[in-house]
């Protein structure tokens, strides 16, 4: 404060020395000046000598102080120096090497201590400076201080590294070990994150505590792969004490109370103690596999029931069955097989006992399982026989054995969990027993079926459960019915009397009745009274015969009435009296008289009334006259040509005895009976009632294979009729065995026959005295050829000896002298496939005759004859000359057939144009140019709908050359043209003039023949010409069942069914089941059984029999279905290459080719269903768009034929289409039009493709380099290039999380869009991706599914040997099997959508006709969506969409799809993305 005064006293007097000048100058103005200012100096001066004093005093006091403080600086630089030396001296140095953890804690304590005790050394240094600067005193330098200072922040930073880390570690040690565990990646981080400060953070500097943190780092990493053996999610409580024990934890240590602290606690024990560890964890881990089979075991035991379902017995009292055996079987195999897996792990000892506790209830399971099965299935099948009452003699047992099954069912119904089965005492023995009793049971049955079929023999060709059917109803009028025309050749039904209790007479299919001679009496002895219908029926017609002879010899020659007798007698008292009358005029030399009597009969049978009523269909009286007629004309002209060759002869036959006559076919009446003689052999007339079977026209060829026959016959061989297909081998011999009144029964041979089934046939034939056609014999195996050729033997063997029995299949079996074995057969190879060529010891027991070239010309002059045309003999020459024209003339295809059949067909045709004509112009005379004008309607109705575009025209002009003048008319169907063009615009459909033409000569074929052919390619329209005209015949009140199929999608066996080797019982197949309920349907009712699919001979030789004439399905079972008019065969290919001319004329023939294909009423009806759900103006801008461009992008991508993968015109045109929905402007147009058409492409003819419609479009692209990157902006609205797009996600979490991430390069972008919009909801197509190996197929489609919502993938990987089997195995594991109201159906499971994927789809490898089953499989699928199961029930398929994937081209092991399947699919081909 003094120097304060000091320094302002110079400004303070002035201050005063003025104030006094001014009140000076106020005195001396004003009077008066301040007073106080003389006080203010006086209190100044006082203060100022007040200053002074105080500054004397000061002064000594400073001086004082001075001495003080350098005093206290001598003091505070010893306490300095005795801190460093405690401080060097104890400072923690080596601690952090050798010590402990806890000596470092305590080091870092001391560390603390030190620093706040060096803290305060600091405060007191600043303070003694301080005051050395206030008093003046030189301020001194402590340089040990700055010294220690240095070093004590060294010391800190140092140890506050070791600080953090153990904080750090602290944190995670406090966490309890069980939660933990899980998270040890965070101890990972934690090391990782140190060792990169270690590393990196410390400039190189290394100090005691960094060695001590890296070994610390480094001994906790060599501990972190040691975790995962003491983490224990597998160790059991005994596991964990050990676990302590070897980690020598403090007892009472419990997995509660564990933390990670006492985990890396002992980190020394786990790191010494590995070996130990690791054997502790595979024991437990081992151990925890078998604890976890066993207690999957038990949860199965706990949960597995049986599935029941009602069965009503035969007295329709309600019983639960089991269902759905095979599942449980294979559940309780797979877990026996899961047991015996556990036996393999070392560890397996401890659990021995639970373990074989399960093993024992398993095993015993099984063998419960299987007897029960077995009986359920015995039961099921005999109880509705017992039940009945028949085999009266076993009733008792089988009494027994139901008592017994229904007790057991009646358990498993109140508790139907599998393991309570095994509860029920005596189960095992039970079961045995029961089976045996059945087994016994079903022998007897067998035994009275075969006692059955030994009294009445015709038996032994139906099958057991029509056997058992008619056994069980003997007296029931229906099925009498139904199952007579299955037992006789030409009873269709039979007429009762008024209660049904006699039969009165018998009728044929036409319609014929014949009154039985005395009425047969039904009882329940089927087979006894089925005997004596079979012995009435012969005695009836003996006794008609006679009758017939009488009335013929009495009226002197004029003819018989053919209305007082059926067609059978009246053929064979005209063939007696021919005998008769012609040896007679042979003797007197009289032929030519007989010749002119024969042409006035002739004339009397042509002009005859038979059309009188032809207008009225119910008039069957009528219709049966007509057949009669035809058979009498036929049989006439015979006798004239008979005669004519007589009087030809070079020498005129004189003599009964002379070849000419000797080498007819002639018939004798002896003591009453009916004898036919050719040569020296003689047979027996046997009155089999035919019906009214059309008769063949007699040639010299028949007459050759006749003679060849009877003469085979005479010495006690069979027959063999050997030659191309439609050449009438099969239908001579049945011929044949109509004039021997013989039945004949034909047996349509195929691989599925072997030699017990052919054994079986024989015993029937044997027995029957029928004659057995064999038709195809040489499809049969070559053992099985051989084999036969043996039991052929001893048959022919005991004919020739007349013995009475003959030894067959071991039995001795009653021979019929009357029986016949015949073979036909096309030859091996020539395009005939699955033949082989006869062993020698068979070809010696059949006389061999060659039908190669039948004598069309007269077979056609004939048949007109009888028809009723008065120009045959012209009209005949004409046709024949025309049909060979036509086949040297017209393209050579492989589906043409100018053969007998087809000639046959279109005279049948002439015929019944003939009629209907008639019937129009009631009854006149028709004129010959009429009659020439018919021949050419049916010429061009039967053979147009077969040929080519080019050769139809080619074909009109030979009809113009064969028959001039004569104007074409096709036949008119004015009411069915008019339901066809309903049809069509009721299924959304354009009305195509081509197609209705196509569907009426459907129906004329279907009309004609029994199996139509519809060829073409895919998209051609083969499905849609059978559709509308059956809703077309619908809308005109005929009734039209289908059974669709294709047969190439199914095993043969699945198809065609089969008979199991061990039992013989017969499985029926789709094919044979859908043909049983075919027969059932009333005649009323059409059905068309359809099989879409290729053609191979292995399974449509199977049907030939049931194809020609015959109409007749034979099964290896020896059972046969004869189908009646109202049912037809439809096959729908797309090629014929592999069927044999055998099958090629049997059928009538569709041909449809891409030529007639109209594309643009394809797009027309597209655009039609497209307009109904867009706006109006864009659907017309669009249909200006196809117009302009479409077309013209279609054809540019036909021409250029550069396909990826090979598809049809059809499948293009779709492939462009389905890109082309909710296209709103040009731009987007192109865009979508270079993606659908150009999606097939080769990578270079996209680009040009490209090019040509941004050129017709005029658009132009961003970018002329990158033409296929253009994409069409919705966004902008307008064209640009794709750019790449990475996405933000990647990361290495992402890349090591196993599914890659996908990057957006423009490349993937593009195929992206080229197939997603397939599998969008809207717009779903079945789709294959195409491309090479390693081009990322799978990545883009994973890709592309993903985004979808609710849709599972089901991945099958196909390769050589898949089959459809393994996709109905991937369809029911990933789908639910529903019942509605039209069926079962699959739906997929958890989710609304099931994409199907199958990888590599062009790897499963064809059969040898080329067609791969899994795609016949997969066609069937997306045509008709659904497939048959194993049951052969239909089952619908909904919610699963099909996407395949493959490399392109047929490198080895991959094979080409077929174009039908491939036009059905939409095809993407991508190439290798840029890198």
């Amino acid at each position: 404060m003094h120097a304060e005064l000091l320094a302002k006293k110079p400004q303070v007097e002035p201050l005063f020395a003025e104030a006094e000048r001014k009140n000076k100058l106020l005195r001396q103005t004003a009077g008066g000046g301040i007073e106080q200012m003389n006080e203010l100096l006086t209190e100044w001066d006082r203060f100022e000598v007040l200053m002074e004093s105080h500054r004397l005093m000061i002064k000594e006091r400073v001086e004082v102080m001075k001495a003080d403080a350098e005093s206290r600086i001598n003091a505070f630089n010893q306490q300095l120096e005795k801190f460093a030396a405690r401080w060097h001296q104890l400072k923690p140095q080596d601690v952090s090497l050798e010590g402990d953890h806890e000596v470092c804690i305590n080091a870092m304590a001391s560390l603390t201590e030190r620093r706040a005790e060096f803290d305060e050394i600091l405060a007191s240094m600043e303070k003694l400076k301080s005051d050395c600067r206030h008093f003046g005193v030189d301020v001194p330098e402590f340089s040990i201080a700055e010294e220690l200072q240095k070093d004590i922040t060294k010391f800190e930073k140092m140890w506050s590294l070791y600080d953090q880390f153990h904080t750090g570690l602290l944190e995670m040690t406090k966490e309890d070990w069980i939660s933990f565990r899980g998270h040890t990646y965070q101890l990972d981080d934690f090391l990782a994150s140190w060792m990169d400060r270690l590393r990196d953070g410390l400039n190189g500097e290394h100090t005691t505590v960094t060695v001590r943190l890296q070994k610390e780092v480094d001994k906790y990493q060599q501990l972190l792969p040691m975790m995962k053996y003491v983490k224990g999610e597998v160790l059991s409580a005994d596991h964990w004490h050990e676990l302590f024990r070897m980690l020598s934890m403090p007892r009472g240590t419990t997995l509660e109370r564990l933390t990670f602290g006492d985990i890396l606690g002992a980190a020394d024990e786990i790191l010494s103690n590995v070996d130990g560890l690791k054997e502790l964890y595979s024991r437990a881990q081992g151990e925890v596999s078998i604890r976890e089979a066993l207690r999957e075991l038990e949860l199965w035991g706990a949960g597995a029931v049986f599935s029941l379902t009602p069965y009503s017995d035969s007295k329709s009292v309600d019983i639960n069955i089991i269902k759905d055996w095979k599942d449980l079987v294979n559940q309780v195999g797979d877990n026996q097989s899961l047991l015996q897996s556990l036996k393999d792990s070392p560890y397996y000892q401890g659990f021995v006992d639970k373990a074989s506790l399960w093993e024992t209830k398993l095993a015993d399971l099984d063998e419960y399982l299987y007897h029960l099965n077995q009986i359920q299935r015995k039961w099921v099948y005999l109880e509705p026989i017992f039940g009945r009452g028949a085999l009266p003699r076993e009733h008792s047992r089988f009494k027994r054995v139901d008592d017994e099954f229904r007790s057991i069912m009646s358990d498993v119904n109140h508790d139907n969990r599998v393991l309570s089965l095994g509860n029920r005492t005596g189960l095992r023995q039970c079961l045995t027993t029961l089976l045996d009793q059945l087994g016994r049971c079903q022998k007897a049955l067998n035994e009275f079926l075969e006692e059955k079929r030994a009294i009445f023999p015709r038996f032994y060709f139906i099958g057991d459960d029509d056997l058992l059917e008619i056994l069980g109803q003997a007296t029931n009028p229906v099925v009498i019915q139904t199952h007579l025309k299955k037992l006789f050749a030409g009873i269709h039904s039979v007429q009762f009397d008024q209660d049904c209790s006699h039969i009165m007479a018998m009728k044929s299919l036409e319609g014929e009745v014949v009154l039985l001679k005395e009425p047969i009496t039904i009882s329940t002895d089927v087979e006894v009274w089925l005997g004596h219908l079979a012995e009435q029926m012969k005695w009836t017609l003996q006794e008609l015969l006679v009758q017939c002879l009488n009335d013929g010899r009495k009226e002197g020659g004029n003819g018989i009435n053919p209305n007082n007798y059926p067609s059978q007698i009246l053929c064979l008292a005209e063939q007696i009296l021919f005998t008769e009358r012609c040896e007679q005029a042979i003797k007197s030399c009289i032929l030519s008289e007989f010749l002119i009597e024969l042409d006035s009969q002739l004339e009397a049978y042509t002009n005859a009334e038979r059309y009188s009523a032809a207008s009225n269909a119910e008039d069957t009286d009528s219709h049966v006259l007509e057949l009669k007629l035809k058979s009498l004309i036929l049989d006439t002209i015979h006798f004239i040509d008979v005669v004519h060759t007589l009087i030809d002869a070079t020498v005129t036959v004189s003599s009964v005895g002379e070849w000419l006559w000797q080498k007819q076919l002639r018939f004798y009446m002896r003591d009453g009976k009916c004898i036919l003689k050719m040569v020296d052999a003689e047979f027996n007339y046997t009155y089999e009632y035919q019906g009214n079977a059309a008769k063949l026209v007699h040639t010299p060829l028949t007459d050759k294979c006749y003679l060849t026959l009877t003469q085979g016959m005479h010495m006690g061989l069979g027959g063999n009729p050997y030659g191309p297909a439609g050449t009438g081998k099969t239908e001579s011999v049945k011929a044949l065995g109509g004039l021997f009144g013989r039945q004949v029964l034909v047996f349509n041979c195929d691989e599925g026959i072997d030699v017990k089934s052919m054994g079986r046939i024989f015993i029937g034939l044997v027995k029957c005295g029928a004659w057995g056609c064999f038709d195809e014999f040489n499809r049969l195996e070559e053992a099985v050829l051989s084999a036969v050729s043996m039991q052929i033997q001893t048959i022919q063997a005991s004919i020739k000896n007349q013995a009475a029995t003959t030894e067959l299949l071991d039995k001795q079996i009653d021979l019929d002298p009357n029986a016949g074995i015949f073979i036909t057969m096309n030859p091996a190879g020539k395009g005939y496939g699955g033949r082989q060529k006869l062993p020698d010891n068979l070809k010696q027991l059949f006389r061999p005759v060659a039908m190669s070239r039948p004598d069309n010309e007269q077979i056609a002059e004939v048949i007109l004859f009888s028809e009723g045309f008065k120009k045959a003999k012209d009209l005949g020459k004409k046709f024949v000359a025309l049909f060979s024209l036509s086949m040297e003339l017209l393209s050579p295809q492989q589906h043409y057939d100018w053969g007998l059949r087809a000639l046959k067909t279109v005279l049948k045709g002439c015929g019944s144009l003939l009629q209907a004509e008639r019937a129009n112009s009631d009854n006149q005379k028709v004129s010959p140019e009429t009659e020439m004008k018919i021949a050419v309607q049916a010429l061009r109705l039967n053979t147009h709908s077969k040929l080519t575009f080019s050769d139809s025209k080619r074909f009109d002009a030979l009809i113009h050359d064969v028959f001039p003048d004569v104007a074409f008319q096709d036949v008119e169907h004015p009411d069915l043209e008019q339901a066809l063009r309903d049809a069509c615009k009721e299924a959304n459909l354009l009305v195509i003039e081509s197609q209705i033409s196509k569907a009426l000569e459907l129906m004329e074929q279907l009309r004609q023949r029994m199996g139509v052919v519809i060829v073409g390619p895919s998209g051609s329209g083969k499905s849609t010409l059978w559709k509308i005209l059956r809703s077309a015949l619908t809308k005109l009140g005929q009734c039209v069942k289908q059974y669709v199929m294709n047969p190439k999608a199914m095993p043969r066996t699945q198809l065609l069914g089969h008979i199991d080797i061990d039992t013989r019982e017969w499985t029926d197949g789709v094919l044979t089941y859908s043909a049983r309920q075919v027969v059932k349907e009333p005649t009323s009712v059409q059905s068309w059984i359809i099989c879409d699919g290729d053609i191979d001979p292995e399974w449509i030789e199977s049907l030939n029999s049931v194809l020609d004439d015959n109409r007749l399905l034979t099964m290896p079972s020896g059972e046969r279905i004869q189908f009646g008019p109202n049912v037809n065969f439809i096959f729908e290919s797309h090629d014929l290459s592999c069927a044999s001319p055998a099958t090629i004329s049997r059928m009538g023939m569709i041909f449809l080719s891409d030529e007639e294909t109209d594309i643009k009423a394809l797009i027309n009806s597209w655009l039609k269903s497209v307009s109904q759900t867009t706006s109006g103006s864009s659907s017309e801008h669009l249909e200006a768009w196809m117009e302009d461009y479409f077309y013209k992008a279609l054809d540019w991508v036909i021409s250029t034929d550069d396909f990826v993968v090979e598809t049809t015109l059809v499948g293009v045109a779709l492939n462009g289409l389905s890109h082309l929905v909710h296209i709103t402007n040009k731009s987007q147009f192109a865009c979508a039009l270079i993606k659908g058409l150009g999606g097939n492409l080769g990578e270079q003819s996209r680009l040009n493709f490209a090019k040509a419609v941004f050129q017709w479009t005029h658009e132009t692209p961003p970018d002329q380099r990158r033409l296929l990157d253009t994409y069409y902006n919705q966004n902008t609205g307008r064209l640009s290039s794709y750019q790449l797009e990475v996405p933000d996600n990647i990361g290495v979490d992402r890349l090591s999380s196993g599914s890659l991430p996908v990057v957006l390069t423009t490349d993937v972008q593009r195929s992206l869009d080229m197939f997603t919009p397939w599998l969008h909801p809207s717009n779903k197509h079945p789709f294959v991706l195409v491309g090479p190996e390693g081009c990322g197929k799978e990545l883009l489609l994973r890709y592309g599914f993903d985004q979808l919502r609710s849709t599972q993938v089901a991945v099958v990987h196909c390769s050589a040997q898949t089959n459809s089997t393994h996709l109905l195995q991937k369809l029911s594991q990933t789908c639910i099997v529903l019942s509605t109201n039209t069926g079962r159906v699959y739906r997929p499971k958890d989710c609304e959508r099931l994409v199907l994927y199958l990888k590599d789809l062009n790897l499963p490898k064809p059969d040898k006709w080329g067609t791969s089953q899994i795609i016949a499989f997969l066609q069937q699928v997306l045509t008709y969506n659904g497939f048959y199961d194993a049951n052969l029930e239909w089952v619908g398929l909904e919610g699963v969409q099909i996407v395949a994937s493959m490399n392109p081209g047929s490198m080895l092991g991959r094979h080409s799809l077929s174009t039908r399947f491939t036009s059905v699919v939409r095809i993407c081909s991508i190439g290798y993305s840029d890198r």
